[in-house]
């Protein structure tokens, strides 16, 4: 697998290679240097996982991942303590390809259905809905501004788009895409 990051304050992209999944996690440190965590009990028979990102507030050191693969699973992954728990979804969530922390819940977006999908990680509920106005491609990429929008970055066509959610806590959530900006595909 590899990895592009940056461009960032004037430095240029970098690509590095990352190693087999195994179940473990390595922290990868500015300058490269890495830290082996070892095993933290996630199955490492399935080992494509293609969807994770850090809780905020008291679940800060979590890392919730996903398989790539459809089905009723989130992985909490306590880092300090090096232990896993299991969700259980209470519906089938395809393979968002990536998701993003806000406002206490996972979101991703799944393109090819155009559907935004939210993810309770203390309950497992899940809530989706349709998302006008995106292409029906993978988002490999997907964070959280700093304003609390959703941004998304098309794997085909390089476009991100700003996607923000409106009423996210409600049990009818909705998102509007504010912008879409041209950028390299991956």
């Amino acid at each position: 697998m590899f990895v592009a990051q940056g461009p960032t304050r004037g430095q240029p992209t970098t690509l590095y290679e990352a190693t087999q999944q195994t179940g473990n996690i390595t922290f990868v440190k500015q300058g490269g240097v890495t830290t082996g965590l070892g095993q933290v009990g996630l199955p490492s028979s399935a080992a494509n996982y293609n969807q994770g990102t850090f809780g905020d507030g008291a679940t800060a050191d979590t890392l919730y991942v996903r398989l790539a693969q459809t089905d009723r699973r989130l992985y909490a992954v306590n880092v300090p303590a090096k232990t896993t728990q299991t969700i259980v979804l209470s519906a089938d969530v395809p393979n968002l390809s990536d998701f993003a922390w806000a406002d206490g819940y996972l979101w991703g977006v799944d393109g090819p259905d155009r559907r935004m999908y939210r993810i309770d990680p203390g309950t497992g509920a899940v809530v989706s809905f349709a998302v006008t106005g995106v292409a029906t491609d993978p988002y490999g990429a997907q964070w959280t501004y700093g304003n609390g929008n959703i941004g998304i970055s098309d794997n085909v066509t390089g476009t991100v788009y700003q996607l923000r959610l409106n009423n996210p806590t409600s049990a009818t959530p909705t998102a509007t895409v504010l912008s879409a900006t041209r950028s390299p595909t991956t």
